[in-house]
């Protein structure tokens, strides 16, 4: 992981997934709020071929008109609130290596017996 900035002066890390391709963290340039982009660099179209060898092969792009340009979604433009959002499945994940089965905030099963005291007990009465 190397941590650098861009031409632009925007903090930007830089690391390799588990499949060895280029991604980044970078903050975002947006003036509107705070942002950042996360995901892999760059776009690498395959297709797959049932009984190929290779199975997965790159995809060939037809030849675009001069001016004409292909453009690939590869990284995520993140709010603060949408990390927030991530923030505890991510956790979780680094905690147990696997995602939550309920969302953060869902309540516990009604069937599962209440850890607080009924209202008719007295938690100061002795035998």
């Amino acid at each position: 992981m190397e941590t650098k900035h861009t031409s632009r002066g925007f903090a930007l890390i830089t690391f390799e997934d588990r499949n060895g391709e280029a991604c980044s963290l970078q903050k975002s340039s947006i003036a509107t709020e705070d942002a950042i982009w996360f995901g892999v660099d760059n776009a690498n179209p395959q297709m797959f071929l049932p009984n190929g060898n290779p199975s997965w092969r790159p995809l060939p792009l037809p030849s675009l008109p001069e001016g004409y340009h292909f453009s690939f979604t590869t990284r995520m433009h993140l709010t603060q609130e949408n990390v927030k959002e991530l923030l505890p499945a991510l956790t979780h994940f680094v905690e147990t290596g696997e995602l939550p089965t309920q969302p953060p905030d869902t309540p516990p099963d009604a069937t599962e017996p209440a850890l607080v005291p009924h209202a008719d007990s007295d938690a100061t009465d002795s035998d």
